[in-house]
């Protein structure tokens, strides 16, 4: 029963959390506009703040985990507390592109490996469909992307602050079943694996409005 409990709140959780990502479609467009811009500087901005009766809820920008070159592959941590509770909650929004419409099953899963050879295991809550994918055109090619939400605890929050990722391996349902970074193979090296210096960044762009300590990045400063 008690883990029948677990499993309910933790899937109204994530709901509550993808309905931000589904709000801030436009934003998170916005966003990928500057993402050079944005990623040079030590701020990672917020894209999303709603400070409710029930709820607070807050969403870094999207910034890269993975960049070479003109590839980056971005992602975001949301910061999710009810008020009726002492209980705080995070989850990373990842963005996956591709050339196809793609679909992604719940409980699909994301394994982040530290420099202490420990791994991490993080899973979806949501189910994906091929209808869900948005897309925009490059010289008329179209590009469909996909943002998958991996829920974490604070223990693995504690974990993923406190050590370095040198591997992700994130599970699909296309290609050979997942993809890795790095890849040696496609030339994506361990330096261009930018996951854990941006989380710490972004953690702590969310504390500071929690602190409401004012951050800005360098591109809004004057405006």
């Amino acid at each position: 029963i008690s883990q029948k409990r677990i499993t309910a709140k933790t899937v109204m959780i994530s709901e509550i959390i993808i309905k931000i990502i589904h709000m801030n479609r436009i934003n998170v467009l916005i966003i990928l506009c500057v993402f050079s811009i944005i990623s040079n500087g030590q701020v990672v901005d917020i894209i999303h703040d709603e400070n409710v009766e029930e709820y607070r809820k807050i969403q870094s920008s999207y910034t890269p985990m993975i960049k070479k070159g003109l590839l980056e592959i971005p992602f975001s941590l949301i910061y999710y507390a009810p008020k009726n509770d002492n209980e705080e909650y995070y989850a990373l929004s990842c963005k996956i592109t591709d050339f196809s419409r793609m679909d992604l099953p719940a409980g699909s899963k994301m394994y982040l490996k530290l420099d202490n050879e420990e791994v991490i295991e993080l899973e979806t809550y949501q189910n994906i469909e091929t209808f869900d994918n948005d897309y925009y055109l490059l010289n008329g090619i179209p590009f469909y992307y996909i943002y998958p939400l991996y829920l974490l605890s604070k223990n693995q929050m504690d974990k993923l602050l406190s050590h370095r990722v040198v591997k992700i391996r994130t599970q699909i349902t296309w290609n050979k079943g997942y993809f890795d970074y790095p890849d040696e193979e496609r030339g994506i090296k361990s330096k261009h694996l930018l996951f854990s210096e941006n989380l710490q960044r972004m953690k702590i762009s969310i504390d500071n409005r929690l602190n409401n300590i004012e951050t800005q990045s360098d591109l809004l400063k004057g405006f």
